[in-house]
């Protein structure tokens, strides 16, 4: 990666990465070797299928994600434990939002990083949690209701 600084800038002075449109095959690699203190991070309408927490692992001090109108369908669990700064995630218009049952792995890292770092819920977030709360609900009784007969 190469671009122009302002005067008596360097990399060490980047803090904040911004790609839309270009398509990834996955999360970008080796950011950190040439951002060292990288704190917010905006990738959006690239494709990006998953987020693995290999990928965010070097960025400590990351306090805001845009990762919008992805394709993202898979969040690993325990990508966000080390992100203690992370106060602003943007994730919506990603096939993991929509809460179908393919996806509902998504859904549920999402709902566990944003119960554990945000005071009061996004409303398309508490929709998805009444969502899958139900599909749960109906699948259980119905799995019991099959048991009996």
């Amino acid at each position: 990666m190469t671009g122009s600084h302002l005067n008596g800038k360097s990399n060490e002075n980047v803090v904040y990465f911004h790609s839309y449109g270009k398509t990834f095959n996955f999360f970008p690699k080796n950011l950190n070797s040439f951002f060292k203190n990288l704190q917010r991070i905006a990738i959006f309408d690239a494709k990006l299928t998953a987020i693995e927490k290999e990928d965010l692992k070097p960025f400590n001090q990351l306090d805001f994600l845009y990762l919008q109108s992805n394709q993202i369908q898979y969040v690993e669990p325990g990508t966000f434990d080390d992100k203690p700064n992370l106060a602003k995630l943007y994730f919506t218009n990603n096939p993991c939002h929509s809460g179908t049952e393919t996806n509902r792995a998504g859904v549920l890292n999402l709902i566990q990083l944003i119960e554990s770092k945000c005071t009061q819920k996004p409303a398309w977030l508490v929709e998805q949690q009444n969502k899958l709360t139900t599909t749960t609900t109906t699948q259980k009784v119905k799995t019991e209701h099959e048991l009996k007969n």
